[in-house]
């Protein structure tokens, strides 16, 4: 999703991203809407979480964390390990294309 620098415009990527996919219709692919699923859920905890911390709050949106901003750190290291295995992730999607059937 990138980079961002308010919580304004990360709902508004976080709706970009959400129209994007709804663009393709249903996928067929389980695993890849589920991850999508996923990302947005906690794109949305990250905006939350950024509003609390600039609103002076500094209680975490996940119990594993103590405050708030250890959550924002464990969602950013959720995103970038996510990043990097979705290239995994599509691989069969992929192969399949590329060695049709019939």
């Amino acid at each position: 999703m990138g980079e961002v620098n308010q919580s304004r415009e990360l709902m508004e990527r976080i709706d970009i991203f959400k129209w994007e996919i709804e663009q393709h219709g249903h996928l067929d692919m389980p695993n890849i809407e589920e991850k999508a699923k996923a990302f947005i859920n906690n794109a949305w905890k990250l905006q939350r979480l950024v509003d609390r911390i600039a609103n002076g709050q500094n209680n975490a949106h996940d119990r594993e964390y103590a405050t708030a901003k250890e959550n924002v750190e464990g969602l950013v290291d959720w995103f970038d390990k996510e990043n990097r295995e979705l290239k995994a992730l599509f691989q069969p999607y992929l192969s399949a294309a590329n060695h049709p059937v019939g």
